[in-house]
């Protein structure tokens, strides 16, 4: 399944998301990775970063330059047989308290660094409108479509809008929900969701047997809104809460 990280806001609530997967391969003092030179976050928001590390070796720490920013090591998946490494992933989350621009330090297993700069600075977003309505969002709704309207600050330019769509799907064993996003125009519709997240699982044998189940009881809708940033000069996302919808 795709998946965009976020922070699922209620009514009159900016869901921030920074989402870099950076393609080329960076290397530092040895190190292999994806890892990128420059990331945003916004100030009083958590956004992360999420990295691939080519080779055994790991990250072990890191370090801010500054309490004003927070950093942490939140996600790392790893895993090798033999010589072959399948997994080395990892996720850095950060909450800036106060605007600026800082330098964040992972540290390998084997001592080599990485500097990461931050520009930690508030959120491009000027206004929104959900169904005409400034700021807005639709809680528990029983509505099937509403429009979305997003005005930047001075200095971004948008790139484009996508909003997230579930289309649940069967397999061999089961059924599972597909994350999909559809592109639409500013001030356009969008559908909103009317069905989480779900998956399961079944199987039996002679020896064997399982049977898992996911769902959730709030189906959300948001708005994935890509802009250029004007302090890293990339293309960066964030996600703004449209509608929630109760699934019984």
């Amino acid at each position: 399944m795709k998946t965009i990280k976020k922070l699922l806001g209620g009514a009159l609530a900016v869901v921030m998301i920074l989402s870099i997967l950076p393609a080329n391969i960076a290397k530092a003092d040895g190190v292999s990775s994806t890892i990128p030179s420059k990331v945003r976050s916004y100030t009083g928001s958590e956004s992360s970063f999420s990295f691939k590390i080519n080779g055994k070796e790991k990250v072990k720490s890191v370090k801010s330059n500054s309490t004003s920013l927070i950093v942490k090591l939140t996600s790392s998946n790893y895993s090798v047989s033999g010589d072959t490494v399948s997994n080395n992933d990892y996720t850095i989350s950060m909450l800036g308290r106060k605007s600026g621009t800082y330098t964040v330090t992972v540290k390998f297993s084997n001592n080599a660094t990485k500097k990461v700069t931050v520009y930690n600075y508030p959120s491009p977003i000027k206004s929104w409108k959900v169904g005409g309505k400034k700021n807005g969002y639709l809680s528990y709704t029983t509505k099937k479509t509403t429009t979305f309207r997003v005005t930047l600050a001075k200095g971004y330019t948008l790139k484009k809008l996508q909003y997230n769509k579930y289309v649940k799907q069967k397999n061999d064993n089961g059924y599972t929900s597909e994350q999909k996003y559809v592109t639409f125009k500013n001030s356009g519709k969008v559908k909103i969701n009317t069905a989480p997240y779900q998956y399961k699982s079944t199987y039996s044998s002679e020896s064997y047997s399982s049977d898992y189940m996911s769902d959730s009881l709030i189906a959300h809708t948001y708005a994935v809104i890509t802009y250029k940033d004007k302090y890293t000069k990339k293309n960066e996302t964030i996600n703004v809460s449209i509608a929630s919808v109760v699934c019984p």
